[in-house]
This record gives C-alpha cells, sequence and structure tokens, in this order.
C-alpha cells in the first residue's frame, strides 16, 4: 500500500475514534443514555475522555491500531503487540490478541471511570497500575491478580466470571470466530 494512502485510512481511523468518542450514538445502557453519556464525556468525565483520545490516536497513527465499538466504549486493537488491555475512559486500548473476557473486564474499568471521573485515576488508575508491576514482579498465579479490589470490581461490572479457575466472558459476549467480532461490536472498515 502507497504511503499517502496508508496515512489517509489512519487518518480516517482517527477520525472515527473521534467521532465514535466525542459523540456516542449507539449504547446499550438504555433509553435517553446517549444524551447523558455525552455530556458525562464532557463535564464530570472530561479528563479520562481526553486522556483516552490522546492514547486512542496514538495507538491508531503510531501503532496502527483499528477502532471498533463495542457495547457504548470505543475499543482501539493494537496489533502485533503483546497481549494487553487498559481502559482510559470511554477508550478501550488492548492487544488485538486479547479475549472476549478481557474486554469486558476493560469495560468493567470504564464504567468505573464513568461512576468516579476525576477521581478515577487516583482510586482506580493508579492502584491497578502498581498492582499490576507489583504482580509482575511476585510471578503469581493469573487469578491472584483480578483478587485485587480495582480487579474484582472491574470484573463483576464487566460481567466476567470464574468457572472452575477459568476467567470467562458472560455466553453474550463470546467472540464469533469467523467474524473475531463480539455481538455488539462495529467495525471500522
Amino acid at each position: 500500500m502507497p504511503a499517502a494512502q496508508e496515512i489517509g485510512g489512519r487518518g480516517r481511523t482517527l477520525a472515527r475514534l473521534f467521532l465514535w468518542v466525542a459523540f456516542p450514538l449507539q449504547t446499550h445502557l438504555g433509553p435517553g443514555s446517549k444524551a447523558l453519556l455525552f455530556l458525562h464525556q464532557w463535564s464530570w468525565g472530561l479528563l479520562n475522555t481526553l486522556v483516552g483520545l490522546a492514547a486512542g490516536g496514538v495507538a491508531v497513527m503510531l501503532l496502527h491500531g483499528r477502532v471498533r465499538r463495542r457495547r457504548s466504549a470505543t475499543v482501539v486493537l493494537v496489533p502485533g503487540r503483546r497481549w494487553f488491555g487498559v481502559a482510559l475512559g470511554p477508550v478501550l486500548l488492548v492487544s488485538d490478541r486479547v479475549p472476549a473476557h478481557v474486554l469486558d473486564h476493560e469495560t468493567g474499568h470504564w464504567l468505573q471511570s464513568i461512576l468516579l471521573g476525576p477521581f478515577y485515576w487516583p482510586v482506580i488508575g493508579l492502584p491497578s497500575v502498581l498492582h499490576a508491576l507489583w504482580f509482575r514482579r511476585q510471578n503469581r498465579a493469573p487469578l491472584d491478580y483480578y483478587r485485587f479490589y480495582t480487579e474484582s470490581w472491574a470484573d463483576r461490572w464487566g460481567g466476567v466470571r470464574t468457572v472452575g479457575g477459568i476467567r470467562r466472558a458472560p455466553p453474550s459476549a463470546t467472540p464469533s470466530r469467523a467474524e473475531g467480532a463480539t455481538p455488539g461490536e462495529s467495525a471500522d472498515s
């Protein structure tokens, strides 16, 4: 693909990211929630929205991220990176290799940010990052990570459940192998 075409494609993806975050026209939260979500994202959630837009923009332009809509959040899938996920306001920044339960978990963090607004960073964001760094150094069992209050709360709100020691997404969020998408998700192309 010629460089000009590639940059144009990323520009369209970046525009889609901005429009989907700025104007949440697709929501699973119920009637009247579009206007409330819009007001929230540009008032109580302004800091989280701006951080998500900035990080999502960097991921699209520099890391060739693809934009998807999932429930009411905007997902930026970053190709070729190791397995990761982070919620930055209404933008879920994840590797394109994560299973559905990780997207649900990050959706739980997004819902926490809706509730906490600017207090999301000291109550959830910073403790979650410090816990992740500590956990990585301790080399503990994977499920132990999700026992920390920030992570177990995100799992509950995102609908993630544990069955027989294995974390699972709700049945309605199981990925379609043929499409590589989850129900309620729309593609950027």
